[in-house]
């Protein structure tokens, strides 16, 4: 119980911090099963055995809003497959619609694979990786647009990490690192400040370090009021590795400074019931703690509703 009420004391401090801080530092990992809480449905912790679901498909909509003031609508559908006892394997298709001063686009995103083996009752392993559908380097007017106007990363990345869940507490850590680029070569002249609402940075040939994150959760269920509802708290330390690089136009390669650093996001995940096999899911996530700049135009808050459906 103490342990239980100091991690919500912690988290609602954080929240009661900057909530608009500048940026979201999650390039997708944080979202993947295995690193994200995999107790839907059953409002349960990792510990519980699912052999009797094969199957799981979730559906959702988040709306998130950048430091550039880009808004962003993304959507995306997954399929899991409990392949026995200790693998599962996960398929995750992305899809964006991104609007600001400058224009409005609409695209896919990444396609994200991964597998999860189950070391022990409560402890697994995670491995995967991202597919861009774009190589962010979309244009407006002839003009290639800064990143926060791509609806994708435009990276291959490779994914690994792991997970322990204890009774109610659930921690997972986990590594993203770029292993294709992106084909961005957006420079600042590329449009007027009028057009653009604000300065973005350069990101021409744009080389992004990977991420290493570290999530530490707490689940509670009611007991006596609200039993169809669960609730997860999370803490989500995100370190962007090292600075990210671009090329000027004497092709001369640049650090982009202060481009590394940690964000600290709070998550709250109300899971809502409907049966043993169905649920909903509102997710909220607020970075507090921000690197300071953020080329790649991720962002700053999110909010989630996401439908579950196992069989």
């Amino acid at each position: 119980m103490k342990a239980k009420l100091i991690f919500i004391i912690l988290l609602s401090f954080a929240y009661a911090l900057d909530a608009f801080a500048q940026g979201c530092s999650d390039a997708g990992f944080c979202s993947i099963d295995g690193i994200k809480q995999n107790d839907i449905v059953t409002n349960d912790s990792l510990v519980t055995d699912s052999s009797s679901f094969d199957n799981t498909i979730k559906a959702g909509l988040s709306l998130g809003n950048t430091r550039y003031s880009v808004w962003i609508l993304n959507s995306y559908i997954s399929y899991s497959r409990q392949l026995n006892n200790k693998i599962t394997a996960t398929i995750k298709f992305d899809g964006q619609y991104r609007v600001g001063s400058l224009t409005q686009v609409v695209g896919l995103s990444d396609i994200t694979l991964s597998l999860s083996y189950k070391l022990q009752k409560s402890l697994g392993v995670i491995i995967g990786g991202k597919i861009p559908f774009s190589d962010a380097n979309r244009k407006y007017n002839g003009n290639v647009m800064p990143m926060a106007y791509q609806t994708s990363l435009g990276t291959y990345d490779a994914i690994v990490g792991a997970h322990y869940a204890y009774k109610n507490f659930f921690v997972a850590m986990g590594w993203q690192q770029p292993l294709i680029q992106n084909s961005n070569t957006y420079f600042d002249g590329n449009f007027s400040i009028e057009e653009l609402g604000t300065p973005y940075l350069v990101t021409n040939n744009y080389k992004r370090a990977g991420d290493v994150l570290l999530r530490i959760s707490y689940n509670h269920k009611p007991k006596t009021i609200m039993k169809k509802f669960s609730f997860i708290y999370s803490l989500l330390p995100i370190y962007h590795l090292k600075n990210d690089q671009y090329t000027n136009e004497s092709n001369n390669i640049i650090e982009i400074k202060d481009s590394k650093g940690l964000t600290l996001n709070t998550n709250i995940v109300a899971n809502y019931k409907i049966s043993s096999k169905t649920a909903f899911e509102l997710i909220t996530g607020f970075p507090v703690i921000a690197r300071k700049v953020r080329p790649d135009g991720l962002s700053q808050f999110a909010v989630t509703i996401e439908f579950i459906k196992k069989f």
